[in-house]
């Protein structure tokens, strides 16, 4: 079992999904004065896209940011979907090679042919 900085290590959004949220939340802090709540809230629904109102009016600056957020947050969600995607393909094609490798294991005393055609058929009858 992976550990948690290990994970993190390997997959790059975790922390980088940290690293967005902390930052939309120093940043409309910073740009807008929002209170700290209202600073994280308006950052957690401009990640996850919900389409909420803002918070407060924004600024022109604070519009700019925003649409940063925006663009980071998204790409967060991309390189998470490949990831994941990435992952549960790896853990499939790995259990399959664990269960051909045991049923290869196990085997005894056979023979693989390869290719049934004129001369594959003739083998097989020899072998049988």
């Amino acid at each position: 079992m992976l550990s948690v900085i290990e994970y993190c290590r390997r997959n790059i959004f975790v922390p980088l999904s940290v690293l967005v949220i902390f930052s939309g939340t120093v940043g409309y802090r910073l740009i807008e004065g929002f209170t700290w709540l209202d600073a994280f809230y308006m950052t957690c629904i401009t990640v996850a896209t919900v389409g909420f109102r803002e918070v407060h009016d924004l600024s022109p600056a604070g519009k700019l940011f925003t649409v940063g957020v925006i663009v980071a947050g998204l790409s967060t969600v991309a390189i998470a979907a490949a990831r994941i995607g990435e992952d549960v393909v790896a853990a499939t094609a790995r259990r399959r090679k664990d269960r051909m490798e045991k049923r290869n294991r196990e085997l005894e005393n056979h023979y693989i042919l390869c290719g049934y055609g004129r001369m594959g058929r003739v083998i097989a009858e020899h072998l049988r």
